[in-house]
This record gives structure tokens, C-alpha cells and sequence, in this order.
């Protein structure tokens, strides 16, 4: 089993939070995490932030999802803050659950407020990180069929 598969199949679950900025920031793309536009289909846009390390809470740890995707989304609006650039906000307090949608046998959305759970929001600022996907992530930047792209922050 190859090392992307193994990384695909630790996903369980696929969230993202949609943010404020530019649509140019969906071309980003981080490994840890990244950025991507909304349903074409729909024209929709709005720029979304995900990360394999949210993909692998289930729907019912809402709470737990939506703490680790701020938290890993203040780090990266962190860096870039530093680098003289505008910080990353959630354009909305809540994170959306994506699920296939048997009856229509289409994707489907769910914006899911979650509650405010002091424990947990500590417990995932101390470390956002599974340890799982930065183990295969990190495996996948050594390969050398792996190529990273370079990054450079885009100004809004």
C-alpha cells in the first residue's frame, strides 16, 4: 500500500471552515494543510482551509474538529502576520462536515456550530498535530517521487 494511500485512508471524516481573504489563496497547499475554493459547480468562490489532521476526528467530536482547524489556522495566520502579510480569519463560527448524500447520490454540506469546550480547545493548542499523518507526511516529503512545492505567501 503506497504511502498516499495510507495517509487517504486515515481520513475518515472531511471537514474545512471557510475563511476570509482572497480566492488566491486557494492555490496553497501546505501538505499539513491547505487551501482550495469552494463548490465550482455552484460558483461559489469563498476560500476554504482544510487539514488531513482535522480529517481524522469523526462527526460526532464537532467540537474537537472545529478547535484543531482554528488552531492549525492561528498558526499559519500567525507565520504570515509575521512575514508582513494579512492575517487568515473563519469567515464564519462554524465548520462544515462533508458527506455523500446516498439519496441524491451527491456531495452534501452540514455547517455544524459546535460547542465552546474549554478542555479540548486547550488540549488541541498545546499540540494540533495527529501524530499518524505527520509521521506518513513526513515519509512522503523524504520520497523523492514526493516533490514539495514551494510556497510563497500571497499578499491580499
Amino acid at each position: 500500500m503506497s504511502l498516499e494511500s495510507k495517509l487517504t485512508e486515515l481520513q475518515i471524516s472531511d471537514w474545512e471552515i471557510r475563511v476570509r481573504g482572497n480566492p488566491g489563496l486557494a492555490y496553497l497547499n501546505f501538505g499539513h494543510c491547505y487551501f482550495y475554493h469552494g463548490d465550482a459547480e455552484f460558483a461559489d468562490l469563498t476560500p476554504r482551509f482544510a487539514s488531513p489532521h482535522v480529517n481524522v476526528i469523526e462527526k460526532k467530536d464537532a467540537s474537537r474538529a472545529y478547535a484543531r482547524i482554528k488552531t492549525i489556522l492561528r498558526l499559519l495566520s500567525g507565520i504570515r502576520i509575521v512575514c508582513g502579510y494579512r492575517e487568515i480569519m473563519p469567515l464564519f463560527d462554524s465548520i462544515t462536515y462533508k458527506y455523500n448524500n446516498s439519496f441524491r447520490n451527491q456531495r452534501a454540506y452540514k455547517d455544524i456550530i459546535p460547542n465552546d469546550d474549554l478542555d479540548i480547545i486547550i488540549e488541541e493548542f498545546q499540540n494540533p498535530f495527529d501524530a499518524r499523518v505527520v509521521s506518513l507526511i513526513n515519509e512522503l516529503e523524504s520520497q523523492s517521487a514526493y516533490q514539495k512545492k514551494k510556497i510563497t505567501f500571497i499578499s491580499q
